[in-house]
């Protein structure tokens, strides 16, 4: 059995929040460091992209 691939984005700005919500797309293990503010959003709204083709979005959730 192979083990996901993880990866680390740093911050969820426009480039890092687009790359890290199309790992997720693909079903990567994707974790965000990000200022509190931001994780708390990520929390509560998960991630999208701003092509997005309506279909459900991974959400994103804090590792601690």
């Amino acid at each position: 059995m192979t083990t996901p691939m993880r990866t680390l984005v740093l911050g969820a700005g426009a480039t890092g929040g687009y790359l890290g919500a199309r790992l997720l797309a693909a079903g990567r293990e994707v974790t965000f460091l990000t200022r509190p503010a931001t994780a708390d959003r990520l929390s509560l709204e998960g991630c999208r992209s701003a092509g997005s083709t309506g279909r459900p979005t991974p959400t994103c959730s804090r590792p601690w």
